[in-house]
């Protein structure tokens, strides 16, 4: 909890130093002056009530779509068509968002922030005739969506990784109950053919699979590298007309490959 809160304060201490920058950079005057310092605090106070009054992921999904708001709303009261430093405050939010959100609401928190924040690019080469500043628009549109689509990525890999885990969880305690229980197989004709071309090494690799292990823990029980575990299990897949590892670590504890 304390790592939590200690990543909320770095956030808004952050939130706060931008916003600083910003209205330095700015040099707002009057009422936009007043504007700005409103829209600033509503930010960092969304991002503290968010934080600390988590509830429902529709409440937190909404807070963020506000928040993105809140950094639009500041860039189109800004004088200058760029305001750099309140720029940087899309990207603190959609790395926040990543951790909150699942993947479909992440995405939709990244196409609003991929729309918003290239507005005033798109503007700027509407306006501009310098070919190095329509060169740096695209290049920070491009480079926010880019953003988005690799922490979108990465977060449908992990999410990915973990399924594969349970499903290597739920193998290995069916390895171990079928193991307990001592059923007889009958494995059929073709796939006898297909098992008595393994090597020994290839029949031991099956068996460790079939009991939810990694490549990682495979090469340390065996002595080998990672990338000689990887060789084995491709020659695996094509003796055995198999292609992934849940469908091998199903056929070895059918089949009672050991």
């Amino acid at each position: 909890m304390m790592n939590y809160k200690k990543a909320v304060f770095i956030k808004v201490v952050a939130s706060i130093v931008i916003l600083v920058l910003a209205y330095n950079f700015e040099r707002a005057l009057g009422v936009r002056a007043i504007y700005f310092t409103g829209l600033g605090l509503g930010y960092i106070t969304l991002s503290i009530l968010r934080n600390f009054t988590l509830k429902t992921e529709s409440y937190i999904f909404s807070s963020f779509f506000v928040e993105i708001i809140l950094i639009f709303l500041l860039e189109i009261i800004s004088r200058y068509i760029i305001n750099y430093p309140i720029h940087i405050l899309y990207f603190i939010t959609i790395v926040e968002s990543a951790v909150f959100l699942r993947n479909k609401r992440f995405l939709y928190i990244g196409i609003e922030m991929s729309i918003l924040s290239s507005t005033k690019f798109v503007n700027q080469i509407i306006l501009s005739r310098s070919y190095s500043k329509i060169g740096e628009s695209v290049f920070f549109i491009l480079i926010t969506i880019l953003v988005v689509l690799i922490i979108y990525l990465l977060k449908y890999i992990q999410k990915e990784k973990e399924k594969t885990e349970l499903i290597y969880e739920e193998l290995k305690l069916a390895y171990d109950n079928l193991k307990e229980e001592g059923p007889t197989f009958e494995v059929e004709k073709e796939d006898r053919y297909k098992i008595l071309n393994l090597t020994d090494r290839e029949r031991e690799i099956c068996s460790l699979i079939a009991q939810g292990k990694n490549n990682k823990e495979i090469a340390k029980k065996l002595y080998l590298s990672e990338g000689t575990v990887k060789n084995h299990i491709t020659n695996i897949f094509n003796k055995l007309e198999l292609r992934d590892r849940t469908q091998l670590a199903v056929y070895s504890l059918k089949n009672n490959i050991s």
